[in-house]
């Protein structure tokens, strides 16, 4: 660089001499980074509209994966885009091309300019549609949209978005001021300011070792000020340009979000018969190819001349169809799963697993706990809590089945036979297991942590239930409830809870309802004391007719558990379109388990008749 003494600078107006020599493209194989162009505002013939990009709309991370051909897979992420920002109405960065010696064909390819083109992809949260003009197609504006990762390919859409290429670069340069600017420049290089030079100068492509010499040198005490200018001019080209937050816009259907929640929700109307809410009844009204035609239309696929079955073809294979379809099964999974539940699953508490691991499920027993009158010394009893638990452990239940094209393409009745279906098998498969795991080990139920099993002489909670007539039941009913109701904790203190359910199989049903069926009475005598107190619950799984178990309602008293995984309390659908056979395939699985954490709200009733 050639240098000119402060007082030369002050006495001749400023300006720029520069000499230029091509260089290739932006590629720096010591580190392996290059300056690329995202994207700009070209329109993109999009088939039957044209799309745009508003540069100023965008908005962006940190840095952003750099791909092969879209690929978004850990095998096909090369590298990073950072330092991105606007520039004369493009969105351009530099990319950081990883270093490992697996990637040395590809640097070796984009040094020599054989891959030169580059295209992202991203996700839009607001259009604009305006008409064409005069006959043409319409332009399509994503007005706000973000960046999700940027690829190397060979064809992009927008010719413009390629590795940026050198072009000339300054071999020389002459900076002059006049007197006021140097008297207004009083900032000093420091160094941070030389750093700031230093790595900016490169990804400009400034003639980054003319600026080291020129930061090096001592020779001149007005190189301060060159310095100076130099670092003002730097920050104000790269400055990073003001990112705009994405905005979604939730009740149209500009937002692709919006469309997929419209998506599912006019599926599920079409299964379910229910009335669509919100934007799915944009979607609903319509039949079911136009239903899909407008939906791939509003996310940007190409649908001109497609038949009906080459509609539901592309959708199903290409798009995020398979996940909306899947999406709508599992809501009606739920509901079928749901409706479809056994009574005994009223019975059962609730716990909520953060894993699969073993758990013990603490129960605090509260009869423990001392409380005494306090003596004119003051003094307060003190106490231990006990807090011994029952493991815990969830299994998984589930299945994979499928629906083919043509059933699919035929209607979403196919979708609802599924989803209805397998809700229905889910919940009976679990009162199964419950019903099972009552009554293991010949109605003893499962052995507890104490080494005694659930119902067991020595706890008390297996009575006789005399069926030789209705009286000797409500008798024998009455006398269970009374036991249960004077059950002691480990403190030796009554729990004071009541039974409020009565569980029986079928077969007994007719003889149950009797037994608390409320009676218009004549007389005291005749006043049935179980009117009202029980609430009789059928499990046709029971496998015998003689025995029958009174419950605690669970909301007062723990005692039968049905755990969960955390955040997935019911059946989850998984989806996608298959590639051995041409169906669409579902796959259902339900984390559960069941546990007995407390014996003393229940009581099996053994049933004989006793003269």
């Amino acid at each position: 660089m050639l240098k000119r003494s402060s007082a030369q600078r002050r006495a001749q107006p400023s300006r720029v001499v520069n000499r230029m020599r091509p260089v290739a493209n932006t590629y720096n194989p010591q580190l392996r980074t290059f300056e690329v162009i995202l994207a700009t505002d070209a329109p993109v013939d999009r088939g039957n509209f044209f799309e745009v990009l508003d540069v100023a709309g965008a908005s962006w991370p940190e840095s952003l994966p750099l791909q092969l051909d879209h690929v978004l897979s850990v095998e096909n992420t090369i590298g990073r885009v950072e330092n991105i920002r606007i520039e004369n109405g493009q969105l351009v960065g530099r990319a950081r091309l990883s270093q490992g010696s697996d990637l040395d064909w590809l640097a070796s390819r984009i040094e020599d300019g054989t891959i030169t083109s580059l295209s992202v992809g991203y996700r839009v949260a607001r259009w604009q549609n305006r008409n064409g003009e005069r006959g043409s197609k319409p332009l399509r504006t994503a007005m706000s949209w973000t960046l999700v990762e940027a690829s190397l390919v060979v064809d992009p859409a927008d010719p413009a978005a390629r590795i940026r290429s050198k072009g000339k670069v300054m071999e020389d340069e002459v900076i002059e001021t006049e007197d006021t600017a140097t008297e207004a420049a009083t900032e000093t290089a420091t160094s941070e300011d030389v750093a700031i030079i230093r790595r900016t100068a490169e990804a400009l492509n400034l003639g980054a070792d003319v600026l080291s010499r020129s930061m090096d040198s001592e020779e001149d005490p007005g190189t301060d000020n060159e310095r100076a200018a130099a670092v003002a001019a730097l920050r104000q080209r790269t400055a990073p340009a003001r990112r705009t937050a994405t905005r979604h816009n939730a009740e149209t259907l500009d937002n692709p979000s919006a469309v997929r929640r419209a998506m599912t929700g006019a599926i599920v109307a079409r299964m379910t018969g229910e009335e669509p809410q919100g934007a799915a009844r944009q979607l609903a009204g319509l039949e079911w190819d136009e239903m899909h035609r407008s939906y791939a239309r509003s996310m940007g696929i190409q649908t001109t001349g497609l038949s009906r079955v080459d509609l539901f073809t592309r959708l199903l294979a290409t798009s995020d169809m398979p996940q909306i379809a899947g999406e709508a099964v599992n809501m009606n999974v739920r509901r079928e799963y749901e409706a479809a539940a056994s009574p005994i699953t009223a019975l059962f508490g609730s716990r909520s697993l953060q894993d699969f691991r073993p758990q013990n499920d603490v129960i605090v027993d509260w009869t423990t706990l001392k409380v005494d009158r306090v003596a004119e010394t003051g003094e307060f009893k003190t106490s231990a809590v006990t807090d011994d638990g029952e493991p815990v452990l969830l299994y998984t239940l589930g299945g994979i089945t499928s629906i083919s094209r043509q059933l699919y393409i035929n209607g979403a009745g196919a979708l609802a036979n599924l989803s209805g279906s397998q809700g229905r098998r889910l919940a009976a498969d679990e009162a199964d297991r419950a019903v099972a795991f009552i009554e293991q080990a010949s109605h003893a139920g499962p052995t507890m942590r104490d080494g005694t099993p659930v119902f067991h002489g020595d706890r008390s909670n297996i009575a006789t239930l005399n069926t030789t007539s209705l009286a000797t039941i409500v008798t024998s009913l009455m006398t269970a409830r009374a036991a249960m109701s004077k059950r002691k904790g480990r403190g030796n203190v009554i729990v004071g809870v009541f039974p409020a359910y009565w569980i029986v199989a079928p077969e007994f049903e007719e003889t149950a309802l009797k037994a608390v069926a409320t009676v218009q009475a004549s007389a005291i005598a005749d006043v049935n004391p179980l009117a009202g107190k029980l609430q009789v619950v059928v499990e046709p799984r029971l496998s015998a007719t003689d025995k029958s178990w009174l419950s605690a309602n669970p909301s007062q008293m723990d005692g039968l558990v049905k755990a969960t995984l955390e955040g997935q309390p019911g059946p989850m659908t998984e989806s996608r379109w298959g590639f051995e056979v041409d169906a669409l395939q579902f796959k259902i699985r339900h984390d559960l388990g069941h546990a007995f954490v407390e014996w003393r709200g229940w009581t099996r009733l053994d049933h004989a008749a006793v003269p």
